[in-house]
């Protein structure tokens, strides 16, 4: 597995995190008030790791812009959009994650694959790629093997907007919608 695409897997799963807070918060919201920034991702975290078992996929668009030098003058910034598709089993100890940058492939079939199964870790390119074992879980996660460690790090988090989607709006379908507050933190 390339750098870039190692890189992409560590930027996916820290999104995915994210991705998870934005789901569970409104259950936190209807239960407090209103809770500080750091109180709901905090909950939602706690929430998380009570979950024996959930699927996620998460649509990420990332921008970087060209470094601040003479050189660099005149060049746009890149834009990639990133899709995860995975699953987190934390009885059986199991993740699964496909990833794939929309500019470089167009289905999920050219995606990068992780599989991690207890302690060991998989990856592959593509659907017909062949399974490389990539390290231990370790490796890739930290505090003890939480998905969503990362968070025990994570300060100055302030609230930043909220998202409401709305679905099944024809006269056959009952509507539904969703609210997801999106947190920054460093």
């Amino acid at each position: 597995m390339s750098q870039k695409s190692f890189k992409y897997f560590i930027v996916a799963l820290v999104l995915s995190g994210i991705a998870l807070l934005q789901t569970v918060s409104p259950a936190v919201q209807a239960q407090t008030p209103d809770p500080t920034a750091e109180q709901a991702v905090q909950t939602a975290w706690e929430l998380a790791k009570a979950s024996a078992t959930y699927r996620y996929y998460s649509e990420i668009e990332q921008t970087a812009y060209p470094a601040p030098r003479l050189s660099s003058a005149g060049q746009r910034p890149t834009i990639d959009i990133i899709q995860l598709d995975g699953l987190y089993d934390q009885v059986d100890e199991k993740l699964e994650l496909t990833m794939w940058n929309t500019a470089e492939a167009n289905t999920p079939s050219e995606a990068i694959e992780i599989r991690v199964d207890g302690t060991e870790a998989k990856g592959r390119r593509g659907h017909n790629g062949q399974w490389e074992m990539l390290g231990t879980v370790n490796d890739f996660f930290a505090p003890g093997g939480d998905p969503l460690g990362f968070l025990s790090g994570a300060t100055n988090i302030q609230y930043d907007s909220t998202t409401d989607y709305h679905f099944g709006t024809s006269s056959t379908q009952n509507p539904k919608s969703k609210i997801q507050n999106l947190y920054a933190f460093d």
